[in-house]
């Protein structure tokens, strides 16, 4: 359905401006057609730093592409509060030019973004300064609507950053938005926040098949306006993120707390082993480094804290019975999962 009505829209602004030439022959139309056409942006793809203020910023070498010159007429920043719809974004920020606030963000919505059906996303934002605290990559505020369904493969990643403040966050919601994400294989590193409690932000996530991950928390799932939903499907695993941030602490959810989990052979993996190993294998894409380069002081994952729980699946866990001897208490040797 998002294709066709792309596909509509396209034909429409053609007619309206693209087309140079039109006449007939043996009885038929013929459309000759301006080859700016070609040139019609369904693709964004680009790679840089962040300005001041922790936004995408282009260098006089390496601009950014403008996806929505008419929306930005400055041509200051065309990825803040940009909308529109795309087959493939595969966009990349890893260096700040010059000093920069604490938090910076890849791309921040505040209309509606959309990738078309069978479409990829690739979002990274690993930028390493002494000022940042966290990285971002997708934003929905005021309203705005993220909408990532349907698609090949989507790969968030926001890692780096003293996370201290708060953790760095692959999808955050406020004032109302709404994030939407499924996919063939979905890989997500990074938090989700909603801590946002005046407004009613909505994040449904599905991730299918053994390839699919997230690793990371809910923060501020505790509000009851806001709502996030995640479901693991046919292998794919979650892994949540024990980060120890002032937002994780202060804004309710966080570490293993997450409102909202549906089961259909999906995988919950609090072993340590396996963790370990899941980071060490798992490569940060545009970097020569693994997950376990940046989440070395990560604490214990001893539990998980789901309100409600839905469906079938595996949950991998530490557990040492000879210590544990049965108790329903915390231990350091055996992990626990709460269903409140």
């Amino acid at each position: 359905m998002k294709q066709t009505k792309n596909a509509i829209y396209m034909l429409i602004h053609s007619y309206s401006s693209l087309l140079t030439k039109a006449f007939i022959w043996g009885g038929a139309s013929l459309l000759i057609i301006n080859p700016a056409f070609a040139d019609v942006k369904d693709t964004i793809e680009w790679s840089g730093g962040v300005d001041s203020a922790g936004n995408p910023a282009g260098t006089k070498d390496n601009p950014l592409p403008d996806p929505e010159p008419d929306r930005n007429p400055d041509k200051k920043n065309p990825y803040y509060y940009t909308s529109g719809t795309y087959n493939k974004i595969d966009f990349n920020i890893d260096r700040a030019y010059g000093g920069v606030r604490d938090t910076t963000e890849a791309w921040i919505v505040h209309d509606k973004l959309t990738v078309n059906d069978n479409g990829s996303v690739k979002i990274v934002n690993t930028v390493d300064h002494s000022n940042v605290d966290n990285n971002g990559t997708i934003r929905a505020m005021s309203n705005g609507i993220i909408d990532f369904t349907d698609l090949e493969q989507v790969y968030l990643v926001a890692v780096d950053g003293k996370e201290s403040r708060n953790d760095s966050t692959a999808i955050t919601v406020e004032g109302a938005g709404k994030v939407e994400v499924s996919g063939k294989t979905v890989q997500i590193i990074g938090s989700i926040d909603v801590k946002d409690a005046n407004s009613e932000s909505t994040v449904n996530m599905t991730l299918s098949g053994k390839d699919s991950f997230w690793y990371g928390s809910v923060i501020g799932d505790s509000s009851t306006k806001n709502s996030v939903d995640v479901t693991l499907k046919d292998g794919a695993s979650w892994i949540f993120y024990k980060s120890g941030s002032l937002g994780s602490s202060w804004f309710g959810g966080g570490g293993g707390r997450l409102s909202n989990l549906t089961l259909d052979g999906g995988v919950v993996i609090l072993d340590e082993d396996i963790i370990k190993s899941r980071y060490e294998s798992t490569p940060i894409v545009g970097t020569d480094k693994t997950l376990s380069d940046y989440r070395t002081d990560e604490g214990k994952h001893s539990a998980v804290n789901i309100t409600n729980l839905k469906g079938a699946g595996i949950f991998k866990i530490d557990l040492d019975w000879v210590t544990n001897q049965g108790k329903t208490s915390y231990t350091s040797n055996s992990d626990f999962i709460n269903i409140t």
